[in-house]
């Protein structure tokens, strides 16, 4: 059936993605935005345009000359600013991003991280000895949270005994952190940086920071800081949404849990896939620099932009039948993890740690399944969603 015939034209108008009415099942109103071009909606008092369609989506992040990242201050823009105007990454334009981009990488570069593998499945392996002899466990918080909390413990190279301090800066679900809160984590961070400058020749992201920093890439104390938050705060979140969510695509499909089981190296392809079809970010935000036209529609300058990449993803101009879930789609360009120089910076380790979940549960668990009379519930934020739980039967 054609999108058109399915969409209802009166949910566009309804989009806001920090409603968590419209997080809790966002589909059908990304069929009502995917019928229709780019269109203006009032938000809390002020205009706001919403882009949806995979092209015009690719569009606006690619140009960070017409469509900044850089917050405005205006009405409902503050749900997209979860750091009290700290800068960091997320909400800076080049030649800053870059700058700071080029200071974050080399801790995240694919080849180093492609390396760790053997650690990670340790970490894994340690994290799953918790459920043996377990009948039910919460995959979100025994595992999906957990293991992206003891990577990013180990990026940094704090003791275990600080773990809860990371867990508290990534938790899944907190979308706005209060000043106390900054303030505290501040004081921490800068103590680490510290230790690290007296100590030189570190390999953990603090320390490749400050050695980028002296190599001629400057970042001040507060950019750092920022760095560190950002990363750890994106990389456990959206990860762990990521590892939950493509448990619950795989267990809740006989068939492909089947297929998976039967050939684990297919685990990559799955965490692709789901990605695609319901990620951890559904929407990005931008605001225009200048008037503009995306897809036909005009868009004043100044005006904040809702870029619904969960829309995009589900686009039939570009994914054939796009709201089925197929490991085996190929291409499968989606834009889950965003598009331009904003790209996921973590995408990486997110990646390997959704492979090395997958394949170390089945291994470990072969019989393991959702717990009956369970259904989905969300925690809806600004950029996207995750599950609350997911209790999973191992015997």
């Amino acid at each position: 059936m054609a999108i058109e015939a399915q969409a209802e034209p009166a949910l566009r108008y309804r989009y806001d993605s920090s409603d968590p009415g419209v997080g809790a099942n966002p589909v059908p109103y990304y069929k009502s935005l995917l019928a229709a071009p780019p269109i203006m909606v009032e938000r809390r008092a002020i205009q706001w345009a919403v882009v949806s369609r995979y092209r015009d989506c690719v569009e606006v992040l690619r140009d960070h000359k017409r469509f900044s990242s850089v917050n405005p201050n205006l009405p409902g823009t503050e749900d997209f600013d979860a750091f009290g105007g700290v800068p960091v990454m997320t909400f800076v334009d080049p030649p800053i991003h870059t700058r700071l981009r080029r200071v974050a990488a080399p801790s995240l570069a694919v080849r180093r991280i492609f390396d760790m593998e053997p650690q990670l499945r340790a970490i894994c392996g340690r994290i799953l000895d918790r459920w043996s002899g377990r009948s039910e466990v919460d995959a979100v918080s025994e595992l999906a949270v957990e293991l992206p909390v003891r990577v990013f413990g180990c990026l940094l190279d704090v003791p275990e005994r600080d773990y809860d301090l990371v867990r508290s800066i990534g938790a899944p679900g907190k979308t706005l952190f209060t000043e106390e809160f900054l303030q505290s984590r501040h004081r921490y961070i800068t103590g680490l940086v510290k230790r690290r400058r007296a100590a030189s020749g570190g390999q953990d992201l603090i320390s490749l920071a400050i050695a980028a920093h002296e190599a001629g890439e400057k970042i001040n104390e507060l950019e750092l800081f920022g760095m560190v938050m950002v990363l750890v705060t994106g990389g456990i979140s959206t990860t762990a949404d990521s590892i939950s969510g493509a448990l619950y695509q795989m267990l809740s499909r006989p068939e492909l849990l089947d297929t998976i089981r039967g050939n684990p190296a297919l685990a990559p392809e799955l965490v692709e896939e789901n990605l695609r079809f319901d990620g951890p970010v559904q929407t990005l935000f931008r605001v225009t620099t200048e008037e503009v036209e995306v897809g036909g529609t005009r868009i004043p300058a100044r005006t904040p932009v809702y870029v619904v990449t969960g829309a995009a993803n589900r686009d039939p101009a570009v994914f054939q039948d796009p709201d089925k879930f197929d490991i085996t789609r190929n291409p499968n360009d989606h834009l889950g993890l965003g598009e331009g120089v904003h790209f996921c910076i973590g995408a990486a380790p997110a990646r390997l740690q959704g492979k090395v979940a997958i394949q170390m549960v089945l291994e470990r668990f072969p019989r393991i399944r959702i717990a009956p009379r369970w259904s989905p519930q969300y925690n809806v934020q600004a950029f996207g969603r995750g599950l609350a739980s997911l209790p999973l039967r191992l015997d």
